[in-house]
């Protein structure tokens, strides 16, 4: 997928908090109808290694009411700098908006599939929350832990409470 194209993470409502004796971050966020993903996709493959599933064209999603909690636990790295010792997160979903243009031959098997994806994913995201989990810890962990690398512990304490 690319070029994919992001509005709306800034629009969200949102709770951080730090628990300063074990450097546990627990986190809420809310995004109602504000976030928005389009962009093209070219995918060629099968769901589970059976069901086929390819196209290629213009994509459009928005997700309705998506709810990530969790938490980040940071630590020192025995050489001064920050890392991400422990990190859970969790993502819900109410509805999901697709136009997935050009899937299987496009067409109406394409506008099958759009509301196929509108019908389960949330569903699935009810059901079977470790999966999307498992996903989106893979994705953020080595991001958020090459950041906190860069990072000392008073860098941290900086950013918490900020002088004058």
């Amino acid at each position: 997928m690319t070029p994919i194209h992001i509005d709306g993470l800034d629009a969200f409502q949102g709770r951080l908090q730090v628990d300063l004796s074990t450097l546990r971050f627990p986190f809420e966020f809310r995004y109602n109808d504000e976030l928005t993903m389009n962009g093209f996709y070219d995918m060629n493959g099968r769901v589970y290694g059976l069901i086929p599933i390819f196209g290629i064209g213009n994509f459009f999603i928005r997700p309705k009411g998506v709810l990530i909690t969790g938490a980040a636990t940071v630590g020192d790295n025995g050489q001064g700098m920050l890392e991400l010792t422990d990190f859970q997160i969790s993502m819900m979903i109410d509805s999901l908006e697709t136009n997935i243009q050009g899937m299987l031959l496009g067409g109406d098997l394409s506008d099958l599939m759009n509301e196929v994806i509108q019908d389960v994913v949330p569903s699935v995201l009810r059901n079977f929350p470790e999966g999307m989990s498992n996903l989106l810890s893979a994705a953020i962990f080595p991001m958020a832990s090459r950041f906190l690398a860069t990072r000392t512990m008073e860098d941290l304490l900086n950013l918490l409470f900020p002088r004058g």
